[in-house]
């Protein structure tokens, strides 16, 4: 391995968000050394791009099969270490983010290599994105993460550096989405022995025991779950990997550590006394040296505010030394101290790199220049050209995909902002002769504006990667959307703003202001009262039609919210937009204190506020409250649901899911507030954030749930909670916490029938688990005011048990196609289903063995594709010539369009088939069992057709290939059937039902209630 540079400096420390060789965790150098020589042995010859190569040594080691190597990484000082440490011919360290590559050009390299990289990310499909397209064809991916399901949710380990943890399904899906090929490895540390052969001729496979600790004795152990997994993904086919990979430490490295650590700790268990007897002293010198630390640190920077020549990493650098021995003495950067004397450096330093680049001179800066913007950016400036050279820095690098332009108002700028605004290309600047203050500038700089939208934005945020696109994306979203309000953030990362509310009386509130940014209400989309004109964006239409900012609250203050609901006046909405990231320095233009500066216009246009707009308040919240901060929030006035599922619903992955996400989407549609509570509480995606932009709040990540049911309280109006194994963990704090708000229990399918059926198929089955799944589906009925069947069989299964149940039908909801292609260019039966669920394993296993070789006998051509997520080895075993297991598919649609038959071969189940169901509203035709075509009220030959052994199965696809009439009848007539059994339209007007009975102010016995005042009918938006 390539070793360091003798003599090079030691740039970075071991923190634990970076792999350095030094680390004293023994366990984190293997894992680390071992991805790269592994991956070492894909990449000979290859260019490759190391993401996130962190200290250096990966790309190192990659260096020498290479024919070259560009490491990257978003910290300047940890590439500049790099740089110093490791280098040579075809070795090259740049700073860089995973998610923008565009310094890169397409097809760039042979290889790119993420290691321990996308965890840290939270837009993950970006950086798949950027890597898809900077890998030449044929071009690999080697990619690790840890295991959330093994790493942090067995363990309770939190990574403080962890973005968003996936699981193995979850990685899967990732890469599947931008890769036709994949491989995947698991890893995990070990201690043990090793033994081999001696002669290089020896035979044989390679044996693996593992054996555990139980007490004082040792047994033989099954293999473990992964910690990490590691991916080889492609575009094209994979070549020849390596099935397994051993990295051996003869030195006994992690033994020795573990023992050294264990003498530690009895050292530590010795003194612990005698510490405690000092701890007084302690904290006097310790503030001691707190003080003089502080002193040292306030000389180093009045010295370095002196040095014209200063360069940005010598800063860094010479503040570094005092910084570490400022943590170490208040304990640590997470401490309290630690992270407000971190906020005060960053600021800190901001502010002396905008001081160092004024005196040496601005420039190197070109905004692009559109000659049809589709958004013209307007920032009005009046001085701190620091926080503006910024501002603009960063419209350059996280603006990409969207053409705009820039338009700067100098507001009688000073003369560092004017230099900085004559040395930045592509700007259009319009000068104020006087100083005109935020609001008219806006205005001046809005007159001069080009393109479709105006985003108003202060100079003192930095906007984040992908919030224009954002912004634009949500505009366009609806053609009744005017404005759309930005997520702002602190320097710290504390919220500053999620969208605002204006109480009836007057006061405005900045939602979720220093609150985490990641907690749930904070990250769907809905409608708002207002947004702050530190990035907003404006219909130019809606800004015409208002007449742009009313100058009777000029300079500042009020201009916004008066801009929000003018616009509303007009019949525009206003949308929040949580993806649209933007770091904003509040205060930095008009100050904090109301009674001082530009700030003390605050109260005072209130008042003007109020006063123009006093009818439309009446209809605000009144009485401005924490408490009722969160029903304030969204102006959705419909009733609130609350849906409670196993999971977040993944409606390319199993017929459940698709229900439930077209349940969610029909409440939205209904005018609903809802709320989504996944059992698993993982914000599994993309399908959480494709909700949360649909408008539904997802209770996903660290919550308290008793506290979240709690906070819906008097305004829930009904609660749709799902199956058995999940339901009874809320139905009672549901009860407890929202009193009046009705219960649905939602059984997806019987889970009893299911299991009944399973006995008498399955002979290993046992019959008992179908009575106990009895017994607790009708307790849930009764303890719920309704329960929901997903088919009038179904119901009437129900009734036949328990007939003093209300039970309504919700069913399956399918889109109904319009254009159907003939039979004549169609080829292939298709088989689609989940197999996480047991039947769907049986039917495909059923399906190879029993029914295809006599659909052979009389067509030896037809050919089956078996299509579905989480395939076990039983079902991947099934690949031949003529069957192919394509394992999940993002888009069904093409398959539905080419194949000729649909099979669903059910021998047990319950429930409306999804399978089924989406393949009439398709138009293909399906054979399927008794039990397959449940809950639609068929006849065999007219919908669909039926057959209940592998004989009549094959023959009855077999007729489907000889007769064409008889397939275009079957088309027709299935699609007609789609139409009036399962079309989305038959799910809504169920759920209207449903709602109807859970009016907001009504309780569980029909009468009242003076909790909600809110009046509303179930139409749709």
């Amino acid at each position: 391995m390539p070793p360091r540079r003798a003599g090079a400096p030691r740039l970075i420390d071991w923190t634990g968000e970076r792999c350095v060789p030094w680390a004293p965790n023994v366990q984190v150098i293997y894992e680390h050394y071992h991805r790269y020589l592994w991956a070492r042995t894909l990449v000979s010859g290859r260019r490759v791009l190391d993401l996130g190569s962190g200290e250096g040594f990966g790309s190192a080691i990659l260096r020498d099969v290479a024919r070259e190597v560009v490491g990257i990484d978003v910290d300047e000082q940890t590439v500049e270490h790099s740089r110093l440490n490791y280098g040579g011919p075809g070795l090259e360290f740049r700073v860089a983010s995973a998610t923008d590559l565009g310094d890169f050009p397409d097809d760039a390299f042979d290889a790119v290599v993420a290691f321990e990289v996308i965890e840290h990310i939270r837009d993950q499909e970006a950086v798949l994105s950027e890597v898809a397209r900077v890998l030449a064809p044929g071009g690999l991916l080697i990619m690790s993460t840890p295991d959330r399901r093994q790493y942090s949710e067995a363990t309770g380990h939190e990574n403080p550096f962890h973005d968003r943890e996936l699981t193995q399904h979850e990685f899967r899906g990732l890469l599947g989405r931008h890769f036709r090929s994949m491989e995947m490895f698991a890893q995990r540390t070990a201690t043990g022995s090793r033994i081999e052969a001696l002669s290089p001729g020896a035979k044989g496979e390679h044996l693996g025991v593992q054996i555990e600790r139980v007490g004082d004795d040792w047994r033989v152990a099954g293999p473990p779950s992964p910690l990490y997994l590691i991916a080889v993904a492609s575009a094209a086919e994979l070549p020849d990997l390596p099935s397994s990979s051993t990295l051996s430490d003869f030195g006994l490295g992690l033994l020795r550590e573990a023992q050294q650590a264990h003498a530690e700790t009895s050292r530590e268990l010795l003194s612990t006394r005698a510490q405690a007897k000092r701890s007084s002293d302690e904290v006097t010198r310790l503030k001691g040296e707190i003080s003089a630390v502080t002193r040292e640190l306030d000389e180093t920077l009045g010295t370095l505010a002196e040095m014209p020549d200063v360069q940005a990493s010598t800063l860094w650098r010479v503040l570094e030394g005092g910084r570490r021995r400022f943590y170490g003495v208040v304990g640590g950067r997470e401490s309290r101290i630690g992270r407000l004397t971190g906020s005060m450096l960053r600021m800190v330093g901001r502010r002396m790199d905008a001081r160092v680049r004024r005196r040496a001179g601005f420039g190197g800066m070109t905004l692009p220049v559109s000659s049809d913007p589709e958004v013209s950016i307007v920032i009005p400036v009046h001085s701190d050209a620091g926080l503006t050279e910024r501002c603009l820095s960063a419209i350059l690098h996280s603006s990409g995909g969207v053409p705009y332009e820039v338009i700067v108002v100098d507001d009688d700028a000073d003369a560092d902002t004017k230099a900085l605004l004559g040395a930045v290309g592509g700007l259009h600047v319009v000068s104020n002769t006087e100083n005109l203050g935020f609001l008219r500038s806006a205005n001046s700089g809005a007159a001069a504006a080009r393109g479709r939208h105006i985003v108003l934005l202060n100079n003192d945020t930095e906007p984040q990667p992908g919030w224009l696109r954002a912004l634009v994306d949500r505009a366009e979203s609806a053609d009744d959307v005017g404005v759309v309000c930005s997520k702002l953030v602190y320097p710290d990362g504390r919220l500053q703003e999620a969208g605002g509310i204006v109480w009836r009386e007057g006061q405005a509130w900045n939602f979720g202001n220093g609150q985490d940014p990641a907690q749930p209400e904070y990250n769907y989309v809905r409608e708002v009262d207002y947004g702050s004109a530190a990035s907003l964006l404006v219909r130019s239409e809606v800004w015409r039609a208002v007449g742009g900012f009313d100058e009777r609250y000029s300079p500042g203050y009020y201009e916004d919210t008066d801009l929000c609901f003018a616009a509303r006046a007009l019949g525009w909405r206003v949308l929040y937009e949580p993806r649209a990231l933007v770091m904003h320095v509040e205060g930095a233009a008009m100050g904090t204190d109301e009674s001082a500066g530009g700030k003390r216009h605050q109260p005072i246009n209130r008042e003007k506020f109020v006063d123009k707009w006093r009818e439309a308040l009446e209809h605000q919240v009144a009485q401005p409250a924490w408490e009722r901060a969160h029903a304030a929030s969204d102006r959705c006035r419909g009733p609130v649901v609350l849906v409670v599922d196993h999971r977040v619903p993944a409606p390319d992955r199993d017929a459940g899911s698709q229900r439930m996400w077209r349940i969610l989407e029909a409440f939205r549609e209904l005018g609903c507030r809802v709320t989504l509570l996944p059992d698993d509480g993982v914000a599994s995606e993309p399908y959480t954030s494709d909700l949360q932009a649909m408008g539904v709040e997802v209770l996903a990540g660290p919550i308290v749930v008793p506290e979240r049911i709690a906070g819906l309280g008097s305004r829930l109006s009904l609660a749709l909670v799902s199956r058995p194994y999940v339901a009874p963990r809320y139905m009672h704090l549901v009860r407890e916490f929202a009193p009046q708000a009705r219960i649905a229990y939602d059984t997806v399918d019987l889970h009893y029938l299911r299991e009944q059926r399973r006995s008498l198929h399955d002979k290993g089955a046992n019959p008992k688990v179908a009575e106990v799944y009895r017994e607790l589906e009708l307790a849930l009925g009764r303890a719920a005011d309704v329960i929901v069947a997903v088919s009038d069989d179904e119901r009437d299964q129900l009734l036949a048990l328990a007939p003093d149940l209300q039970v309504e039908v919700v069913p399956m909801a399918n889109d109904i196609a319009e254009d159907v292609p003939g039979p004549e260019n169609r080829s292939g039966l298709l088989f689609v289903g989940g197999f996480e669920h047991l039947p769907n394993i049986d039917a495909a296993v059923y399906m190879a063995a029993e029914v295809m070789p006599r659909v052979w006998r009389t067509h030896s051509d037809v050919t089956l594709t078996i299509v579905g997520s989480n395939g076990p080895p039983e079902v991947t075993s099934l690949e031949a010539p003529q069957i192919h297991v394509a394992g999940w598919v993002p888009d069904l649609e093409p398959l539905l369009r080419e194949s000729l038959v649909m099979v669903a071969p059910l021998r047990y189940g319950a429930g409306m088939k999804g399978k089924v169901t989406q393949s009439l509203g398709a138009g293909l035709p399906v054979v399927t069992t008794t039990i397959g075509a449940e809950g639609l009220n068929v006849i065999d030959g007219d919908e669909l057709l039926i057959g209940d052994d592998a004989d009549a199965f094959a023959e009855r696809i077999v007729s489907l290939h000889r007769d064409r009439e008889l397939w275009r009848r079957v088309s027709e007539q299935g699609r007609a059937l789609a139409e009036r059994v399962c079309s989305p339209r038959v799910q809504r007007e169920a759920l209207r039902r449903l709602l109807a009975d859970s009016r907001p102010g009504k309780t569980r016995n029909g009468q009242a209630s003076s909790a909600t005042k809110t009046s509303w009918s179930p139409a749709p938006r």
